[in-house]
């Protein structure tokens, strides 16, 4: 039920900056409905005033609604009070004793301020509150055979909303669950069963990931460094390999000379010698 709008001082009563109400949702109801906001049943209105829910009233509000089972309500006819067409519930007992509950609690909290006396208004769903007492019978006569064979309309009730308004509009500030607390344990213990062991998982899953990213980054470095080894060595060897053959070449080419005289090959100086000899002879 957020963000519908608060009633003025012109809709008969004002919303006071800071009223709370305790309501239920009908969401199965929302196409009938022509006034300004959702379909809900009013449990009490108004409340304890914002700045009094405090957390010790939130627990207190769970402990009373823990303690009421869910329940079901059937819309199967119309009624009106002056200027407002409305779907009253069927069974209207577990919404009195809801609203008993809470009037016993806090006695401060006086339904619709006393304006219409101790009596209170039946439980009800409003469809229709806009038209004026010259109006407002041929226009919901009119509604209610446009409405008529949609009924009847049954809803589940299992949680009651705490809302606020601002004196514009209304907002939702907490909900509470019926016959919740046995519920509420249970899935609470199957829940962090299923949390512990989604974040085991996840934990799991991210610590094989860290585990394989450090060992791929120590399989790439070990890779990288045995390739620059063998990298290394085999420039090295080739290095080598060309120094020696450049070494052996130019030491070649020293040796020659040197055996074979200057500008001499070597198969050639005897051949000199003996004929300077057989001169002389």
């Amino acid at each position: 039920m957020t963000g519908w709008r608060a009633v003025s001082s012109e809709d008969g009563w004002p919303d006071v900056p800071g009223d709370t109400a305790l309501s239920i949702r009908i969401p199965e109801a929302d196409a009938f409905v022509r006034a300004p906001f959702p379909a809900h049943i009013t449990v009490l209105y108004p409340f304890l005033p914002a700045a009094r829910i405090t957390p010790d009233v939130h627990a207190e509000l769970s402990a009373l609604f823990a303690d009421r089972d869910p329940f079901d309500l059937t819309f199967a006819e119309f009624r009106r009070y002056p200027g407002v067409l409305y779907l009253p519930p069927d069974p209207d007992g577990p919404v009195r004793a809801l609203t008993a509950s809470l009037r016993k609690r806090w006695p401060e909290a006086v339904p619709y301020r006393g304006v219409f006396g101790p009596t209170d208004l039946d439980p009800h769903l409003t469809l229709a509150n806009d038209e004026g007492p010259q109006t407002y019978e041929a226009a919901y006569d009119a509604l209610e055979r446009e409405l008529r064979p949609m009924l009847p309309v049954t809803a589940r009730v299992d949680a009651v909303r705490l809302i606020v308004t601002n004196g514009r509009v209304w907002q939702d500030r907490a909900e509470y669950g019926l016959g919740r607390v046995r519920q509420d344990q249970a899935e609470y213990g199957l829940g962090r069963e299923r949390q512990d062991q989604a974040e085991y998982e996840l934990g799991h899953v991210r610590q094989d990931q860290a585990e394989y990213e450090l060992g791929r980054e120590r399989q790439d470095r070990a890779e990288y460094g045995l390739g620059r080894e063998r990298q290394d060595r085999a420039e090295y060897g080739l290095g080598r390999e060309r120094q020696d053959q450049a070494e052996y070449g130019l030491g070649r080419e020293w040796q020659v000379q040197v055996d074979g005289g200057p500008g001499l090959v070597p198969d050639q100086a005897p051949r000199a010698e003996s004929t300077a000899f057989s001169r002389r002879t």
